[in-house]
């Protein structure tokens, strides 16, 4: 007989399946998800960079839901190599040896869940390609000021001042890079801000260095940027420009867009079959499926209609 859902889990559940259909109304642009059908933690994204520096670039990521969610943040991961100052940079692969196991290049092997669970309050312990979020929430990640002792006729310490709400630069930018007003934490929320971090300057300028995950590549952003106001064609200038248009070009590619390169990063250890899939079809097949989601739409309006 199976056991019966903890009453509190499955209240979890159900919240995250309506914040699932709500994403339906309220998405960002150009970002589209899928539920992973065995575990509703376990969420499947694609985003379509359309406009600033990474403009072009198919990302695809998946978003886990630690089960004190939403006190604690999701957690995303990059499925490709993405260079960015909010995403963990890949690990050099160590040296062959005799006892090594192989794997296939281009595919990360699947973490445990365990590895995840309080990955996002260290950056220095984020594994490859996590992106985090300490820049635009950093309410989720402040902490209760450590007790202090007292001796006699000394002075009590003032406690810790809570973390600093976002700069001007991400408060000013416009409302299709930035996430709605914090109200109350979301995954919608979230997406918006994850689909701004690529797209928006304002926000990569907002970044600070203690919360990158990547410095090599939050200091090339600023001297892409100052080299950029000065109008100079330094060696620093190139470097951004090169590492990132490998990026967007790298997530084209057909063995990330159709052979499942990336698969068992970003699972957390509850499924690594890949949810968002391309076909690679010709002109041909692609008109025909167009024309029979268009037939298809045409009489489901007409049946409403009558």
């Amino acid at each position: 007989m199976p056991k019966p859902l903890n009453s509190d889990y499955a209240f979890r559940r159900q919240n995250l399946l309506i914040e699932f259909a709500s994403l339906k109304y309220a998405a960002p642009q150009g970002i589209y998800m899928s539920l992973s059908p065995q575990e509703p933690r376990l969420w499947w994204g694609v985003m379509f960079v359309r406009k600033g520096p990474y403009a072009s670039a198919i990302l695809k990521f998946t978003v886990l839901f630690p089960t004190s969610y939403p006190a604690h943040p999701p957690i995303i991961t990059f499925l490709s190599d993405i260079y960015h100052p909010l995403i963990v940079p890949p690990t050099p692969p160590p040296a062959p040896s005799s006892s090594s196991t192989h794997s296939s290049p281009g595919k990360s092997q699947p973490q445990p869940l365990a590895a995840h669970v309080n990955y996002n309050q260290n950056i220095s312990n984020l594994p490859p390609g996590s992106f985090t979020l300490k820049h635009g929430f950093p309410n989720w990640y402040s902490t209760p000021s450590p007790k202090t002792t007292t001796s006699p006729g000394s002075k009590k310490l003032p406690p810790n001042p809570p973390l600093a709400p976002l700069g001007p630069a991400l408060n000013s930018a416009s409302s299709i890079h930035s996430p709605p007003p914090e109200k109350e934490k979301s995954i919608l929320q979230v997406l918006y801000y994850l689909k701004s971090v690529f797209s928006s300057v304002s926000v990569l300028d907002d970044i600070p260095p203690h919360l990158a995950a990547n410095l090599g590549a939050w200091r090339a952003w600023r001297a892409f940027r100052e080299a950029s106001k000065a109008d100079a064609k330094e060696e620093s200038h190139r470097v951004w420009l090169e590492k990132v248009n490998g990026c967007v070009t790298g997530s084209q590619s057909e063995g990330v867009l159709y052979g499942g390169m990336g698969v068992g990063r970003g699972g957390g250890g509850l499924g690594n079959e890949e949810m968002m899939r391309f076909l690679d079809i010709d002109d041909d097949a692609y008109e025909s499926i167009k024309e029979m989601i268009a037939g298809r739409g045409s009489i489901e309006a007409s049946a409403y209609a009558s």
